[in-house]
């Protein structure tokens, strides 16, 4: 009897040591406690703000308020929203992700710094009023942490608008494009539970040259007048929430 007990101690220690080795070595087991590794497949949704800061150059003929090149440097506030999904192989994640954002990008030029005659006073005022990126993301994921990189397609509603000084003030216009061409960055992510991430991460956007009709944008209606936007680049920091739906086993990670 007393070396049944002994077999059968000595069998029950080897087979919950042997557990514990197995769990271990998946990352499973952890401080006594069954723990999956973390998941990054799968649908999410999430908000995104951040502030952003640009570079906007315009060239307009010379009999127009003076006007021949002038640069504008907006910058503001972004916040908006994400959908996306993404798939885990081990430890590479990849996806692809829609991103929008209302923006309040804004700059103004005076005077001088546009034209110093014959009118110093007039005024250009440029306006970042939001911005769509479709991206594909790839990364590379320890456990609960994510280093990713990302690019792909751009899209950005620019506004120029101006008003004349003296000597022939109040002569206003303002018009409007959307303007398309490409984005990439590069982001972090924490995994705080199973669904819920946070994160930060740099977007870089190029946005295509565009010529401005300003006859249908303001008072000078009729008039054969084009401004043309030479180059917008525009950079944003933002800070993101994201809900992940599921949370299934990942394969171990290493």
């Amino acid at each position: 009897m007393k070396m049944r007990s002994v077999f059968v101690g000595l069998a029950s220690g080897a087979a919950l040591a042997l557990s514990a080795v197995s769990a271990s070595a998946d990352g499973s087991y952890r401080g006594g406690a069954v723990v999956a590794p973390y998941n990054w497949s799968g649908l999410y949704v999430g908000v995104n703000a951040g502030y952003g800061w640009g570079d906007a150059d315009w060239q307009g003929p010379a009999a127009f308020f003076g006007v021949n090149t002038f640069s504008t440097d907006p910058r503001g506030g972004l916040v908006g929203g994400h959908i996306g999904v993404l798939h885990q192989w081990g430890n590479i994640v990849a996806g692809v992700e829609v991103s929008y954002d209302a923006a309040w990008l804004r700059d103004t030029v005076v005077g001088p710094v546009v034209a110093p005659v014959p009118f110093p006073d007039d005024r250009f005022k440029t306006e970042i009023n939001d911005l769509l990126l479709v991206v594909g993301r790839l990364g590379y994921a320890t456990n609960n942490f994510l280093l990713y990189g990302k690019g792909g397609f751009a899209s950005s509603n620019v506004e120029l608008s101006g008003r004349s000084g003296a000597p022939i003030a109040g002569v206003t216009f303002n018009k409007d494009e959307r303007l398309t061409g490409w984005t990439a960055g590069a982001g972090v992510e924490f995994m705080l539970s199973r669904n819920l991430i946070v994160g930060v991460e740099y977007n870089y956007v190029r946005l295509d040259n565009e010529p401005f009709d300003m006859r249908s944008g303001g008072a000078i209606v009729g008039i054969p007048l084009f401004v043309n936007l030479d180059d917008v680049r525009i950079q944003t920091v933002m800070a993101r929430l994201s809900y992940k739906f599921g949370g299934d086993r990942a394969a171990p990670l290493k």
